[in-house]
């Protein structure tokens, strides 16, 4: 039991500093922060790490956090082990968010391995975050920071409900790709907007698309860093592996009656269909396709082409226009390929508007991933324990390595 954070003292509630704080940042209190894993050391490291900058209530079991939560303010965060005494990590997230108050509460998973099983659970629950131990204790305060920032900017806009779903899931994928430091998202909301309007689409069907596409490849949060980031074309069995990344970022989206995430799903599953029915993961054909999947295959390729991957070359607008003109009625389908010509002014205004940039302070920094040392504020030196290491068993705390959002094999 860790005497200044765990539960079962007194101050059940959060830090008074914390309270009132709905429309200010983050940086203005210290927020609270529940972790619950049935490892001591983990629990300590997790109070050594985050506790100098924020108020960390620490639980051994989902017994422990239910009591706590009974008798507590909702904190601004949950750190959740997946495996913790009692019940899985995300029953105990069922059973906190049933509570009066904690329906919203945002949670981040902790796992000894990223399996797709979990990972889709964790993010069907609406996790900010899937994050795998062993975790650097400095890569796991910036990761910590990053995600209150978010949270704040979150409640300062009042971004809530289907929106602030597909947000968090943007911020995710963010997080755990690193070939581009940003402008991704917006990058593929405009193209899409662009090619909807350019095909005769209505202004509020094209809205929808656009904030729907940065989240087409969100199944890729489950494929192995390493078929990710190489170069070669796949084959066999790693190919199926890869492919599968379209039903699973369907999975993790889920089926729903919302309009924005019914689109969304849609856009994950098929947007890797082409038209000649020789794409993945069902092999349609034509206008079996849905419409919004065979614009996002436009959308997917030209970002691809013309955003370097890891440093490597890219392509011209114009030439990326012409690769993909290359696949009309192979893979794409002639109509758009013909609107993406009408459109190709706008596309280049896009690609300049939002350029690659370098990552802001964080976003490059992946869990497990062998990467520069997170830096450490001015105002607030790193901890003691910077060298230890989260849930560290007896292996290369890196091999977790994080993803990048490539586009088509080819």
């Amino acid at each position: 039991m860790i005497p200044s954070g765990g539960i079962g003292g007194k101050n059940h509630g959060r830090d008074p500093k914390a309270r009132g704080r709905e429309n200010e940042g983050v940086s203005s209190a210290r927020a609270t922060i529940l972790a619950v894993d049935a490892a001591e050391g983990v629990r300590r490291l997790l109070e050594t790490t985050l506790g100098k900058s924020q108020v960390v209530k620490t639980a051994p079991d989902a017994h422990s956090a239910l009591a706590w939560a009974q008798l507590a303010s909702p904190p601004e965060l949950v750190l959740l082990d997946t495996e913790p005494t009692g019940m899985s990590g995300y029953e105990l997230c069922k059973a906190l968010r049933a509570m009066p108050g904690f329906a919203d509460v945002p949670v981040i998973f902790l796992a000894e391995r990223r399996d797709t099983q979990g990972l889709v659970q964790g993010f069907s629950l609406g996790a900010l975050d899937f994050l795998v131990k062993p975790l650097a204790a400095p890569v796991l305060l910036q990761r910590i920071r990053g995600h209150l920032e978010q949270l704040a900017r979150e409640r300062a806009v009042g971004l809530q409900g289907t929106d602030q779903r597909i947000a968090r899931l943007v911020r995710a994928m963010h997080w755990y790709e690193r070939s581009l430091g940003g402008n991704r998202a917006q990058r593929l909301a405009q193209y899409a907007r662009a090619l909807a309007l350019a095909a005769g689409a209505r202004e509020v069907a094209a809205e929808l698309l656009a904030k729907a596409a940065p989240v087409h490849d969100v199944g890729k949060l489950a494929v192995p860093a390493e078929l990710l980031r190489n170069e070669r074309t796949l084959a066999g069995a790693e190919r199926e592996q890869f492919e599968r990344h379209a039903a699973i970022g369907a999975e993790i989206i889920g089926e729903h009656e919302d309009a924005l995430l019914k689109l969304a799903r849609t856009l994950a599953l098929t947007h890797h269909e082409y038209w000649d029915g020789s794409g993945y993961p069902g092999r349609l054909q034509g206008n079996q396709i849905p419409w919004a999947g065979r614009v996002m295959a436009i959308v997917d390729a030209f970002e691809s082409t013309t955003a370097a991957q890891y440093g490597g070359s890219r392509m011209s607008t114009e030439k990326a226009v012409d690769e993909i003109t290359a696949g009309t009625g192979t893979q794409y389908d002639p109509a758009l390929v013909e609107a993406l010509r009408k459109a190709a002014a706008e596309f280049r205004k896009v690609h300049g508007a939002y350029p690659e940039r370098a990552a802001d302070a964080g976003d490059d920094l992946v869990i497990g991933a062998p990467t520069r040392p997170a830096a450490q504020p001015a105002e607030e030196p790193a901890a003691p324990a910077d060298d230890l290491v989260l849930g560290a068993p007896a292996r290369d705390p890196t091999e977790d390595a994080g993803l990048t959002m490539m586009g088509p094999l080819r």
